[in-house]
């Protein structure tokens, strides 16, 4: 029984995160209804059976899990990095995969919620280089600004560049004069790496900047959304990193007739890609290593 409960937990953890993740894709935004929906049977379901078998722990872990992930998530959201729904959906997944009977997982060093955070954090990572690369070739602008950068940092680039090859070469001699040999593959691959993490990092910084910046009318404006201009008579700074209060929203609403936001990563599709990982392969950083 608790097998068939277990595999009933995660078909709702991935369906649920799955609609989430096309919906968040084709509106910005993950109904309310979809993570309280998942939390309520998996509740239900976890509740049913520890009154049945007397067995609470198969409760009561996953609620704290639950609980713990939507605080991670709530957190992520106040610092601007997440959505309010992607919070949410991180704690559903928390109270209906927090544990799950033996089988249905791969074997793991660490604990299943542990290993869950983790490969968000890595296909997270993953994804959001590929959206933003998708994302600049429908906005020829991002291209542009990302060369324009690139050209008026040149002397930003040289002192970073110098700077890792110096590092480099003085470990390469440290190394050789201890035990003399000298492999430059290893250096190349690091001087490469940091030179591709910076371009990476200048671009992802240019299509935070011309993409994910929209003008729209104060009254589709709402609870969550990231501000993307100054607005002095609220003491609003567009680099505040947390969503407009309910209350900001309806005082901008009266100052103005359409406002600039900053349109952050879907990051919806995320989820059930980390659910299925999870089942799969376990810790996606010890099967990767």
């Amino acid at each position: 029984m608790e097998l068939i409960l277990g595999y009933l937990l995660v078909l709702i953890g991935f369906i649920g995160s799955s609609l989430a993740g096309y919906i968040d894709l084709k509106t910005t935004e993950i109904p309310d209804e979809i993570p309280l929906a998942m939390v309520v049977l998996g509740l239900l379901i976890r509740f049913g059976y520890a009154l049945f078998t007397g067995e609470w722990n198969f409760l009561l872990i996953p609620a704290l899990v639950g609980g713990g992930f939507f605080l991670f998530g709530f957190s992520m959201y106040y610092t601007g990095q997440w959505g309010g729904g992607d919070a949410k959906i991180l704690g559903a997944i928390g109270i209906l995969m927090g544990t799950l009977p033996a089988g249905i997982t791969v074997n793991s060093i660490f604990p299943l919620y542990l290993d869950i955070i983790v490969n968000v954090f890595l296909i997270g990572a993953a994804y959001i280089v590929i959206y933003a690369f998708a994302f600049s070739l429908f906005n020829p602008k991002i291209s542009e600004g990302f060369f324009n950068s690139f050209k008026g940092d040149v002397k930003e680039f040289a002192i970073f560049a110098v700077a890792i090859v110096t590092i480099v070469l003085a470990n390469v001699f440290i190394f050789w004069n201890l035990f003399g040999v000298i492999n430059f593959w290893p250096v190349i691959g690091i001087v490469a790496g940091g030179v591709g993490f910076y371009l990476l990092w200048k671009f992802l910084k240019c299509v935070e900047k011309i993409g994910f910046m929209k003008k729209i009318k104060t009254k589709d404006l709402k609870e969550g959304d990231m501000i993307g201009e100054d607005i002095k008579e609220l003491k609003l700074n567009k680099k505040i990193i947390r969503g407009l209060t309910k209350e900001e929203v309806i005082k901008i609403k009266k100052l103005r007739k359409t406002v600039w936001v900053k349109e952050g990563v879907r990051f919806g599709p995320v989820f059930p890609v980390s659910v299925a990982a999870t089942l799969l392969f376990g810790n996606l950083l010890v099967f990767i290593l």
